[in-house]
């Protein structure tokens, strides 16, 4: 497998070439967009904020990640 990375200034360009590779066999070719890390990165941690202010996520702290896995290693150990 080969992989290849593009910067394009021009947007129309970009669009024209997404365009071309869209066509080609999706077996083929796979494509990967990339994003700008800071940007991604905040998008995610966002995201966490939210999960977490609205209850649907929770904290712990190291103690209490040992003592969970410690609950499951012991239950699945047999």
């Amino acid at each position: 497998m080969e992989s290849l990375h593009l910067k394009i200034k021009d947007k129309e360009t970009y669009k024209h070439l997404i365009w071309f590779l869209k066509q080609v066999d999706q077996n083929e070719l796979e494509i990967l967009e990339s994003r700008n890390s800071f940007n991604y990165i905040q998008e995610e941690l966002q995201h966490e904020l939210k999960e977490i202010d609205s209850g649907r996520s929770t904290l712990m702290d190291l103690e209490e990640l040992d003592r969970e896995l410690e609950k499951i290693i012991s239950a699945n150990e047999d």
